[in-house]
């Protein structure tokens, strides 16, 4: 289902040997639950392991963004054609 339930997250964290308790995971389990379902979709997962993009990562995207965007027509999104050489 690409979704970890209470007890799905359980068993993850102690296969993970994390021997944490039921209240943790709980825990746990809200931190990553951004739509509130009681579940954590995969995305959400990435999400919150990967967190918010502080300034010089986004600095270096937009620079990547910008320089793919100028190899290609230069309207500000990327498409297969600008990616092309």
């Amino acid at each position: 289902s690409r979704a970890l339930d209470l007890g799905e997250l359980k068993k993850c964290c102690a296969m993970c040997r994390l021997n944490l308790s039921e209240k943790e995971v709980a825990t746990l389990l809200s931190h990553f639950d951004r739509d509130g379902n009681g579940k954590v979709q995969f995305d959400e997962f990435l999400l919150a392991l990967r967190g918010k993009m502080n300034s010089a990562r986004r600095s270096l995207v937009r620079t990547v963004f910008n320089k793919l965007d100028e190899a290609g027509d230069g309207n500000g999104y990327l498409t297969v054609d600008d990616l092309k050489d």
